[in-house]
């Protein structure tokens, strides 16, 4: 049973073909956590096309309302998403563009501000600062009050990533694997990666899951199946049914190792380089570099990796469902918390 006596959580996580849709899908998760003691607003603005109805399912799933945000460039759809806060509300902001000039526009017009972010290059005044990558409170720029939460274990699941995973008998490399770029696919690293895995092992079958609007000319067949828009019932199942995969170091390949599954990981933009970076160091994944490389050189990568027993293993375990609980407290005490002002 709904309880939104807590009032509203205010979420926006912009989302598109050209800047990608894992920060929708990590709010969307959020509001899964949240949705029995606060009514969940995810508002968000798709500067490359209409692909609201697939949102709208992810929202409601989570137990959101979707709120499509509109304007004139960017600085309409900051206005836009202003206007719909109220005072009293929690405001939840997932990106990395949002300015510290902004973030003062936000938390004066309702009160309270989270931010989700993974970059630290700019000052957060933020009442709670979360991120997912392996750092510390040290190594960003925040208020004295800021609350901070950090570490691969804060990342937000949908309710199927968090069933109890399989246990697997060994780790096998030769019959099924899984490809997952993103929801965007703008550099069309897709196909690329698809002949990649060909020239190492042409008889594994490979499971591509790929946005709507991926563009995949590789033909699909008895050892290819491209799948598009799933649910998380669905991708967990195809997590489930691999033996490993290959992702960009981002959301998806946290749900993957989630599912307990050998990752090998890459990057390809500058946000995913420094998770990437950490999760070599401690052996979360094995290595395959900066995904825009060479074909040739990737192809060797990868036949160093899969020769490599130590190179491809299943994935450590994280507390997700522990994190779980002390996220939905912080929102909790941020909510029954006295309101902080910012210096001017």
């Amino acid at each position: 049973m709904k309880r939104h006596g807590n009032g509203r959580i205010v979420m926006r996580a912009d989302a598109g073909e050209s800047i990608g849709f894992g920060h929708f899908v990590r709010s969307a998760a959020l509001a899964g956590y949240l949705r029995n003691d606060f009514e969940c607003l995810l508002t968000t603005h798709n500067p490359s096309g209409p692909l609201l109805p697939f949102q709208k399912r992810l929202a409601e799933e989570n137990g959101a309302t979707l709120v499509a945000l509109d304007g004139p460039g960017r600085q309409g759809v900051d206005k836009h998403f202003l206007s719909l806060l109220q005072e009293g509300d929690i405001a939840v902001l997932d990106n990395y563009f949002y300015t510290t000039d902004y973030q003062r526009q936000v938390r004066a017009k309702c009160g309270r501000l989270v931010h989700i972010d993974d970059m630290h290059d700019r000052h957060f005044v933020a009442d709670l600062l979360i991120t997912v990558c392996p750092l510390e409170a040290s190594e960003f720029s925040m208020e004295p009050f800021t609350r901070f939460l950090g570490g691969v274990d804060y990342t937000f699941l949908r309710a199927p990533f968090l069933a109890p995973a399989i246990r697997r008998d060994g780790i096998r490399i030769s019959r099924r694997m899984v490809l997952a770029i993103g929801g965007a696919d703008p550099l069309r690293l897709t196909d690329k990666m698809i002949r990649v895995v060909r020239a190492v092992s042409p008889e594994i079958h490979i499971d591509v899951i790929a946005g709507a609007t991926v563009e995949i000319l590789s033909p699909e067949g008895e050892h290819l199946t491209i799948w598009r828009q799933l649910t998380a019932e669905e991708i967990v199942r195809i997590f489930d049914e691999a033996d490993w995969g290959i992702f960009p170091a981002s959301t998806v390949c946290i749900e993957a190792m989630a599912r307990k599954l050998p990752v090998l990981a890459g990057y390809y933009v500058d946000n995913q380089e420094e998770f990437y970076a950490r999760g070599v160091e401690r052996g979360w994944f094995g290595a395959m570099g900066n995904l825009s490389d060479d074909e040739h050189a990737l192809t060797e990568r990868l036949r160093a990796q899969l020769e490599n027993a130590a190179g491809i293993k299943e994935s450590p375990g994280f507390n997700f469902i522990e994190k779980k609980r002390e996220i939905t407290e912080a929102f909790l005490n941020l909510k029954n918390s006295p309101l902080t002002t910012l210096p001017k």
